[in-house]
């Protein structure tokens, strides 16, 4: 079952039920929203098909288990997980916060989206989680930056993510006109990911360590670190964007960003990882 109303009257819902329904789930405040979530569940409808109704799809790539050489310092055993193929778009941003100031500009942009803060992109995977929660048996998350840099490498040795080249693999500073592109235009990695160098920067799950063995050690304890991290404290940001110089898009190159701040160059890129290993 669809949430366009043309699908929710043909099945014989009131008209009064359908609107409802969209007007919670469209709602910009969290209550409202999981209060039609809620509404959507008992009247049977499947959490993908809410999301069908919302705009909302994603590709996402298996990303296998396996080690690899962190910062090419520090061996770390990684979970397999799915990550996204492409960076998260306007339209998948439009459909989730449709309540977002533009977001009617946004749809069918193909662009990453960007200025949305840390937080705001929390506040985003929170209510995916909520339509899928117990549904699908995967949590969706930003990557820790320990999987970022396993999935951007993908089993690989180039400076770039799929390449030592980067007009190949990434848009920047001398090849972007000083603007973002649609997602999936440069050759993807090994694992299918596309601009894991460039575009626009990818906000990680967690906070910015300058020490190697300690963000080795956070990765390790993620599960339980996650929600006790203050929201001030800086977090990571990886890939460089349509901004930067080559050595800023390297794989290893790591920045840090305040959680509040939108910047203009930044946005992300969605894991799921299994509910018992989240």
């Amino acid at each position: 079952m669809k949430l366009t109303a043309k699908d929710f009257r043909a099945s014989g819902l009131p008209v009064e039920y359908v609107e409802k329904l969209m007007e919670l789930l469209k709602h910009e405040d969290n209550e409202n929203f999981i209060q039609g979530v809620a509404l959507a569940s008992s009247l049977g409808i499947a959490p993908n098909d809410i999301l069908d109704g919302l705009g909302f799809s994603m590709e996402m790539v298996t990303i296998p288990a396996g080690t690899f050489e962190y910062q090419e310092q520090a061996e770390v055993k990684v979970p397999a997980f799915l990550l996204g193929r492409f960076q998260v778009t306007e339209d998948q941003w439009s459909a989730l916060m449709p309540f977002w100031k533009g977001a009617d500009l946004m749809k069918n942009s193909g662009l990453p989206v960007a200025a949305v803060s840390w937080l705001d992109v929390k506040r985003f995977i929170d209510r995916l989680n909520t339509i899928l929660v117990g549904d699908s048996g995967w949590v969706y998350d930003l990557p820790h930056e320990v999987e970022w840099e396993y999935a951007a490498k993908a089993g690989q040795n180039f400076e770039y993510s799929g390449s030592n080249d980067p007009n190949e693999v990434a848009w920047y500073s001398e090849n972007s006109k000083n603007r973002r592109h649609p997602v999936g235009k440069k050759k993807p990695n090994a694992f299918g990911l596309f601009d894991m160098s460039g575009n626009v920067s990818e906000w990680c799950c967690n906070i910015y360590y300058s020490k190697v063995e300690k963000t080795v050690k956070n990765f390790k304890r993620r599960k339980a670190l996650r929600d006790a991290i203050p929201p001030i404290i800086r977090r990571v940001v990886r890939g460089g964007s349509y901004r930067s110089l080559p050595w800023q898009m390297s794989i290893t190159s790591r920045k840090r960003g305040v959680p509040m701040n939108r910047v203009s160059f930044n946005g992300f890129r969605l894991i799921a990882r299994k509910i018992e290993a989240a």
